[in-house]
């Protein structure tokens, strides 16, 4: 039996080998990280598990862009729960499971076309050992969603031979699933489908108007499925804006001068060097690499019988149209489509197209390797120069992979260590039970620990974003990292008020580790000296004693309460005087806070970034109460954007108690119960429970689909 398997499954087994082989590395727990790619604390991770529209730990709290990646998250926050940080929690989750359905996805689709094992082994090569997997191997979740992208094509292409709804059904999922990852790929893959109907009704079979309208109403039902699945992260975003308004969609173009027709065509990164990616630099075209596109375009000709071939083949061409960017041709379409089509701004730079192209070179070049191997059926030179010239493809195609094996490229290859400060001063904040965030001058470590409790800010971006107006007048134009900008900042008089509002306990200057790659000094003119120097003359702050023997971390001993209540409306000009409340977090978007013996006007405080999302409910609170009961929140206008542009509500109790219920004390004073709630939650909640139920009936109907189809598949055989 377990010989049989492997015998069937021979070709996928050797793929996933050689691909545990090339990643040895990443077969471990040892924390991998680099640029963008960060590591997480258990303790970061754990409050992933609550599905929140809002995240409180990082900076000053604001809408979670990314809510599209839930699924994923929420098992990260399941580690987390269980004490594991990312080093763990990735490679289960993302690197692993990634490493193995991309090769199974690729050879099951190319071998689908082709009918050739060696043809969906040469393709499965094409995709996951290409320059831009070893370049962008940051962006993993990329590479993580285009594997899922294969797995719904492969499905589809069978969905729509067979005119099965369940497939339909579970294509639908496997785009999910895509999107879970990365909705960047999953928009991309949409787009991938649609073509790929279109083609199938126009070339592959012959009109029929009946075959196009069960079709057309099988693929319709497998589009409102996905829709259904991603509605909770939709109706939240609509619900805040985020979908018009977002720092993922507001960006412009990057990357113009390192992207052009050259580099597409010849499926040749810009950074390349053979070596160790040399980024932000571009590299000569390796002479090689143009067999690359004579192989998939010789394999397109000798097919071009093929129509599913023909398909990719336009697929290639459209991917390396769209992965030169702006250069030429067509210069001005890139930037059309950046501007007028709704969702592809979020492409500011088109590297991401390559994957695009390897999915259409994957089916070329396997094409070619099939038209090849069928010569060795001919005489017997035919056979020996079939057999050397696809071993010379393949080894030609696995030569990206070489850097790795040898450890030349160190980048997400080459183990992290944490230094002790960092977790001495990560204990130390996880004992403090009190809300208090954390000030990372000029930027935070990717060693910081960042909790609900605890969040950390990113000093720098902190600054120029959230804090910029109050530095835009010093401001010096063209220059983006200025090094004195935030000990200006803090020498102002209203600075310490500012922190104190703001619930700023510790400002932290990070160490200098070139070792593990987390020196960003380098980017702010200015060395870790200088931001020391400039915060030892800060009268208001303390050098904290943490037994650390390098991380300077400061106190600030007039930091407030997360949520708090003032007799006059809060402002960073002078100190205002405030009294603490009880109040109870239920979860990042809902907050109980109980105010007792009210008398009259105050103000009450809400130390996060200010978004008409927080609304303030008086009494018992219900979410789904509040979809459809009239003034269930008190009205916006009592709700403002203080100095610290943070959240401030009035409270007056005459105007709130006659409306809402409160508790009128013998002394004629108010008890106030209080519920803070992000309104945007409410519709991602909603959307939770269409998901499902959408995902449940689905299930169940494929589940039920698929027994029925094997039972009378067998009842076939049986009766034969």
């Amino acid at each position: 039996m377990i010989k049989k398997v492997i015998k069937n499954n021979f070709p996928i087994i050797l793929l996933v080998l050689f691909s545990i082989f090339v990643y040895s590395k990443w077969f471990s727990f040892k924390i991998f990280t680099n640029s963008d790619w960060g590591f997480s604390f258990a303790e970061n991770m754990a409050s992933k598990t609550s599905i929140s529209s809002w995240i409180t730990n990082s900076n000053f709290g604001m809408f979670e862009i990314l809510l599209w990646r839930t699924p994923i998250y929420y098992l990260y926050g399941v580690f987390g729960e269980l004490g594991y940080g990312t080093n763990v929690s990735e490679k289960i989750l993302v690197f692993w499971p990634t490493l193995i359905i991309a090769n199974v996805a690729s050879f099951l689709l190319v071998k689908k076309i082709t009918k050739s094992n060696i043809a969906g082994v040469t393709g499965a090569i094409v995709f996951n050992y290409n320059t831009y997997i070893f370049v962008a191997n940051t962006a993993f979740l990329l590479y993580s969603a285009a594997a899922w992208t294969l797995v719904s094509l492969y499905i589809f292409i069978h969905a729509m031979e067979k005119r099965r709804l369940s497939l339909f059904l579970l294509s639908g999922i496997a785009l999910f699933i895509t999107g879970s990852y990365d909705f960047r790929i999953a928009y991309l893959t949409i787009f991938l489908l649609i073509f790929y109907f279109v083609f199938y009704n126009l070339f592959i079979i012959r009109f029929n108007k009946k075959v196009l309208i069960r079709l057309l109403l099988l693929f319709t039902l497998q589009g409102v499925v996905f829709i259904l699945l991603n509605l909770y992260w939709i109706l939240a975003s609509l619900a805040s804006e985020a979908l018009v308004t977002n720092s993922i969609l507001s960006r412009g173009l990057f990357g113009n001068e390192f992207l052009n027709i050259l580099y597409a065509f010849s499926f040749h990164h810009p950074y390349w060097t053979g070596d160790n990616p040399a980024i932000f630099q571009s590299q000569n075209i390796k002479i090689y690499f143009w067999l690359i596109p004579l192989t998939a375009f010789t394999g397109l000709i000798l097919n071009k019988k093929n129509k599913n071939i023909i398909f990719f083949g336009l697929i290639s061409l459209i991917g390396i149209l769209l992965t030169k960017q702006i250069g030429i041709p067509f210069k001005g379409f890139y930037s059309w489509l950046f501007e007028y089509l709704p969702g592809f701004s979020a492409f500011r730079e088109a590297a991401k197209f390559y994957f695009v192209i390897s999915i259409g070179y994957s089916v070329l070049i396997g094409s070619f390797v099939m038209w090849i191997m069928k010569l060795k059926d001919n005489k017997n030179i035919y056979k020996y120069v079939s057999f050397f010239s696809t071993g010379f493809i393949i080894v030609l195609l696995s030569l990206p992979s070489i850097p790795v094996l040898k450890g030349s490229i160190v980048n997400m290859y080459t183990p992290r260590q944490i230094p002790a400060d960092y977790l001495r001063f990560r204990d130390y904040l996880l004992k403090e039970d009190e809300f208090s965030r954390v000030f990372w001058i000029p930027a935070y470590s990717r060693w910081g620990i960042a909790t609900d409790n605890h969040p950390q800010i990113n000093g720098f971006d902190a600054v120029i974003s959230t804090w910029n107006t109050f530095v835009k007048k010093y401001q010096k134009p063209g220059i983006d990292y200025q090094g004195d900008i935030i000990p200006t900042l803090l020498n102002e008089k209203y600075a310490n008020n500012l922190l104190d509002i703001s619930s700023i306990k510790y400002l932290v200057v990070p160490l200098e580790d070139n070792e593990n790659e987390d020196n960003f000094f380098v980017f702010y003119r200015e060395n870790r000296q200088y931001y020391i120097d400039e915060l030892n003359k800060l009268e208001y702050l303390s050098k904290k004693d943490m037994n650390l023997d390098n991380l300077v971390v400061y106190e600030n001993l007039d930091a407030r309460s997360h949520i708090y209540v003032t007799d006059e409306k809060e402002t960073i000009y002078k100190n205002v005087l405030y009294w603490q409340v009880n109040y109870k977090k239920y979860e990042p978007y809902h907050y109980e806070v109980n105010l007792e013996n009210i008398k009259g006007k105050v103000y009450l405080n809400f130390a996060e970034q200010f978004n008409a999302g927080w609304k303030i409910r008086v009494g018992e609170f219900n979410w789904f109460h509040a979809l459809y009961i009239k003034d269930y929140f008190i009205d916006d206008k009592y709700h403002f954007n203080n100095s610290a542009l943070l959240n401030s509500y009035q409270i007056d109790p005459e105007a709130i108690c006659n409306i809402h219920l409160c508790t009128v004390n013998s002394d004629g004073s108010y008890n106030i119960k209080i519920n803070l709630f992000f309104v945007p939650q409410i519709y991602l909640q909603l959307g939770l429970v269409i998901f499902v139920i959408t995902f449940s009936v689905s299930a169940i109907y494929i589940i039920f689909d698929f027994y029925r189809y094997t039972y009378e598949k067998n009842k076939k055989n049986t009766q034969k």
